[in-house]
């Protein structure tokens, strides 16, 4: 089995895997979303803090899930609705088209943290291992 993992073209395997991930792209979004409005940022931390207390309050009102204060980046929608992932090359690229993205860069709002990762990872992993099951076939 070792021999056909190592016969079989890295570069193969690689394209095999971006397309899974590619034909999960929505749910790989849906997850950097779900993140975001839970308050977390990519690297598993918190987004960041409102300063003005007012506007925590009302923030807090529509979505008490991050906790009084908390960044959830959501209150148009257009900075989720503008979200895409460059799928075509590791590591994957998640971004917003909307043009409030550049602010929130620098806060690693885009890219799934390690429990969004390990989420994500349990939806495309049975294809991933049906295609590492087909290299050792006859």
């Amino acid at each position: 089995m070792l021999d056909k993992l190592k016969a079989a073209d890295e570069a193969a395997q690689t394209q095999a895997v971006l397309e899974i991930i590619t034909r999960h792209k929505a749910q790989l979004i849906d997850a950097n979303q779900l993140q975001l409005f839970a308050g977390r940022n990519s690297k598993g931390g918190q987004l960041g803090q409102y300063r003005n207390p007012e506007y925590a309050l009302f923030k807090n009102r529509l979505n008490p899930l991050p906790g009084l204060g908390v960044w959830d980046l959501k209150l148009t929608g257009r900075l989720y609705d503008g979200m895409v992932a460059d799928t075509s090359k590791f590591p994957i690229d998640i971004d917003s088209t909307d043009s409030k993205a550049s602010k929130f860069r620098d806060a690693d709002a885009f890219g799934l943290d390690n429990k969004s990762l390990d989420d994500y990872r349990e939806e495309v992993n049975p294809e991933i291992q049906e295609y590492y099951k087909s290299l050792f076939q006859l």
